[in-house]
C-alpha cells in the first residue's frame, strides 16, 4: 500500500494527481489537521509529527510513505532516511517531494540564470532545504518568500485572509516582482489558489511567460519513475482511503471539492 502524509488539505494536492497516474491502486492519505499547520511549528515538533504519521501509515499497512508535504520534507525527511527507518523499519521506504522540483525546472529547459522565487512556510524558508537543493541543481538565484499564516487560511478558506497576507507577502518583494523568471509553490496548500497568485503578480508587473511550479503532476511523474524501478514498493489494487486527526467540516468540503474523483473515496 502507498502512503501520503499532510498535515491538512494541501496533500490532497499530490494524492489527485497520484490517482491519476496509479488508477486502482491502493492507496492511503493522512491529514494530520490537528497539527496544521506544520510550517509554523519548530523543528522538533515537525520531526515528531512527521514521524508519528509515517510510523501510523506502516502500522496500517504501508511499505512506501511519501510525505506530501514541503514542510515535513525540509525538516524531517535526511533524519528519517538517514537514521530513523535503518534503525526501525529498514525494509520501508519514505520519499520527499523536494528534489522533484529542481529536475523538473532543468527538464523543461528552464534557464540556470533565472530569478526563481519560492513561496513556502517560515518553516520551509528557514530550514534551507530547497534553496540547496536549487544550488545542488545549478539554480542560485533564489528570492525567498516566507508566507505565515497562508496555509491555515487556504485550510479555512478563508478568502479575505488570504487576499490580504498575500498583498503583505508581495508588497515586500515589488520591486523584485518583474524579474521573477519562476515560481515554486512550495507548500502543498498554494496550488489551490494558484489562479489567484497568478492574477496578483500579473497586475504588480509580473512577466507573461512567468512560469508557475506546482508540485502535484511533477511528484507523480517521479513517483511513477521510482516505482518502476523499485516495484516491489507497487502498490496493489485497491480503493483510495482518506482519514485525519481531528474532525472538520471545512476538512470534508475541501475534499469533495478537490478530490473529483470517478470512484468514490473512503473517509475515515
Amino acid at each position: 500500500m502507498l502512503g501520503l502524509f499532510d498535515s491538512g488539505v494541501g496533500g490532497l494536492t499530490i494524492l489527485k494527481a497520484v490517482e491519476k497516474v496509479l488508477p486502482g491502486k491502493e492507496i492511503l492519505y493522512y491529514a494530520d489537521n490537528k497539527n496544521c499547520p506544520l510550517g509554523e511549528k519548530s523543528p522538533e515538533q515537525i520531526y515528531q509529527i512527521t514521524i508519528k504519521a509515517v510510523e501510523l501509515l506502516f502500522n496500517k499497512g504501508c511499505n512506501l510513505v511519501v510525505l506530501a508535504c514541503n514542510t515535513a520534507t525540509s525538516v524531517a525527511i535526511r533524519r528519517i532516511q538517514e537514521k530513523w527507518l535503518p534503525q526501525h523499519y529498514p525494509d520501508k521506504k519514505v520519499l520527499g517531494i523536494i528534489r522533484p522540483v529542481p529536475e523538473s525546472l532543468l527538464e523543461n529547459k528552464r534557464n540556470r540564470g533565472n530569478l526563481v522565487a519560492v513561496m513556502a512556510t517560515p518553516a520551509t524558508i528557514n530550514e534551507g532545504f530547497y534553496q540547496q537543493e536549487f544550488r545542488d541543481f545549478g539554480f542560485s538565484n533564489i528570492l525567498n518568500i516566507p508566507c505565515p499564516g497562508l496555509a491555515s487560511a487556504i485550510e479555512n478558506a478563508d478568502i479575505l485572509t488570504i487576499n490580504s497576507l498575500l498583498e503583505v507577502f508581495f508588497k515586500k518583494i515589488n520591486t523584485q516582482i518583474p524579474s521573477i523568471d519562476d515560481l515554486v509553490l512550495a507548500c502543498t496548500h498554494y496550488p489551490l489558489i494558484k489562479d489567484k497568485i497568478k492574477e496578483k503578480l500579473t497586475k504588480l508587473g509580473a512577466k507573461q511567460d512567468i512560469q508557475i511550479f506546482d508540485q502535484g503532476q511533477i511528484v507523480a511523474i517521479k513517483l511513477i519513475d521510482y516505482l518502476q524501478r523499485h516495484p516491489q514498493y507497487l502498490p496493489e489494487s485497491g480503493s483510495v482511503k482518506v482519514f485525519y486527526s481531528m474532525q472538520s467540516d471545512e476538512f470534508k468540503k475541501s475534499l469533495e471539492r478537490i478530490m473529483s474523483f470517478a470512484k468514490p473515496v473512503t473517509v475515515i
